[in-house]
């Protein structure tokens, strides 16, 4: 009798442990005591793009690139520059044969400058000099004045339109290398919200699952404690029942626990900060898989995979390196030509008059040519720009081919899903006769609790594992849809809209 009595007290105690832990848990925990906000998935996945913390720091990335543009872009822009000089010069010796060298002058100088697509750079020049010397001279003071023109055209080295475009066009890629970017990003969050939001309606049902199975579990405790006092039912299938009751509690504060962390993941996808809401999804159809074709699905994986997409921006970087290693494994031959007028007269206004009369002038051509020897780091640069783009080539074929690889061991994860739910639903039909058939026997005194209890247990799991088969279909799609890069197409979502 005393043995009896010991386990029977150690339950007691363990019960009642658990019932505490189980009201301050819904009492104390942040999460649980904030209301709850229903969500649908398409809310959600709107709600992860519009405040997502890692879409807002990548969008600065979008800007970024869009800034480099405007600096490739500055190269071609016209430049002015303006000059004055102050010169004073006195070179007298005493005591010296030489006649007294003394100088005053001024000189201001305006110019502007003009890159072009062929490498030239144009440039005209303005200047005004006025020199006052003690030397007798024609003008004394003395008025310059004169306007010329020059063009500086690369022959072989940074000549022709490619290779000067090459660093604009290279920019404009990256900005769209940017945006895919920002899409694969967005992406994964849609992704990662799906699978969060279908992670909290599991964690919730499981939940659900434990509740009716605790109120299935109190309800036979109830039954046994009435048979003992009536004399049908001995200490030991009470105590059966006691047991069930607890393990049903503590499956609950697991269960609960579970829920909160689901909720929490999905709050941190959703930009929250404070997680003070407490989103409870709705609007959640189980229904059969969504047909799926892999010849369909492979090929709108392939026009939309944002990693091949970003392969294949990259390559045309890489190209684009290649034509500029070209013309720089060139040697540098720069040919140039100045013409202009000047104009001189004791008086400012005299020397503008004789610049316009075009009777001084002056022209110069000039070429300059330097050659490293060897041209061994042109050389190099170009083979190395050729090695690089011929690596990317065999990347983006090896993406094409995992790609088809994760679109059919996807497709084969939901075919196998739908597979897996119709076992599942039979189990649990069977599961929950199994029930039904061991709680008549034990009613008509032919089965004892624990069997009742161990095949209520298994109803619970048989309905725990159809819900998560059903769940896991779910998610499966989704992260066939990510490969597919068609999930923002099946929420309407235009992330460029701007």
């Amino acid at each position: 009798m005393c043995s009896q009595k010991v386990p029977v007290l150690v339950l007691s105690l363990c019960l009642a442990a658990s019932g505490a832990i189980s009201r301050a848990h819904g009492a104390g925990a942040e999460p649980g005591s904030a209301p709850a906000q229903p969500i649908t998935l398409e809310e959600a996945v709107r709600q992860a793009l519009a405040d997502n913390l890692t879409l807002a720091a990548e969008s600065f990335s979008r800007k970024t690139a869009r800034e480099v543009v405007v600096v490739a872009d500055s190269e071609f822009d016209s430049s002015l520059s303006l000059s004055a000089v102050k010169r004073v010069s006195d070179e007298s010796v005493p005591s010296s044969t030489v006649s007294a060298a003394f100088s005053d002058s001024e000189r201001i100088s305006l110019s502007a400058s003009q890159k072009v697509d062929t490498g030239a750079t144009v440039t005209l020049t303005g200047n005004n000099q006025r020199l006052e010397r003690d030397r007798i001279g024609t003008f004394n003071p003395q008025y310059d004045s004169d306007v010329s023109l020059r063009i500086a055209q690369p022959l072989l080295s940074g000549a022709g339109r490619a290779a000067n475009r090459a660093a604009r066009r290279r920019a404009r890629v990256g900005v769209d290398r940017s945006d895919v970017t920002f899409r694969t990003r967005a992406l994964d969050v849609v992704q990662s919200t799906e699978l969060a939001f279908f992670d909290v309606v599991f964690a919730k049902q499981q939940l659900e699952v434990q509740k009716t199975g605790l109120s299935a579990a109190e309800k036979f405790l109830e039954e046994n404690e009435a048979r003992q006092r009536a004399g049908l039912a001995t200490e030991l299938d009470v105590m059966q029942a006691r047991v069930g009751v607890a393990n049903r509690r503590s499956q609950i504060l697991s269960a609960e626990q579970r829920v909160d962390d689901a909720i929490d993941s999905l709050l941190a996808l959703l930009g929250a900060t404070q997680f003070q809401r407490r989103p409870d999804p709705q609007g959640v159809v189980f229904g059969a898989p969504e047909p799926v074709s892999l010849m369909d699905s492979f090929q709108r994986a392939l026009s939309q995979d944002p990693e091949i997409q970003n392969a294949g921006l990259l390559l045309k970087q890489l190209e684009l390196d290649v034509s500029l290693a070209q013309s720089e494994r060139l040697p540098r031959a720069d040919l140039g030509g100045t013409f202009g007028y000047t104009g001189r007269n004791d008086e400012f206004y005299g020397a503008v008059d004789r610049l316009q009369t075009g009777d001084s002038y002056n022209w110069q051509v000039d070429l300059t040519v330097t050659i490293p020897w060897g041209l061994r780091e042109g050389r190099s640069r170009l083979r190395t720009a050729r090695l690089t783009t011929e690596q990317q080539q065999a990347r983006i074929r090896q993406l094409e081919q995992d790609l088809l690889v994760h679109v059919r061991s996807s497709m084969r994860a939901v075919e196998t899903d739908g597979e897996a739910i119709k076992i599942a639903t039979l189990s649990t039909e069977l599961s929950a006769r199994e029930y039904q058939l061991e709680k008549a026997k034990f009613d008509a005194g032919l089965s004892t609790s624990r069997l009742v209890v161990e095949a209520q247990q298994r109803e619970d799991e048989a309905r725990v594992q159809e819900t998560q088969a059903r769940v896991q279909l779910k998610q499966n799609e989704a992260r066939l849809r990510r490969i597919e890069g068609s999930g923002l197409d099946r929420y309407g979502v235009d992330l460029f809209d701007e």
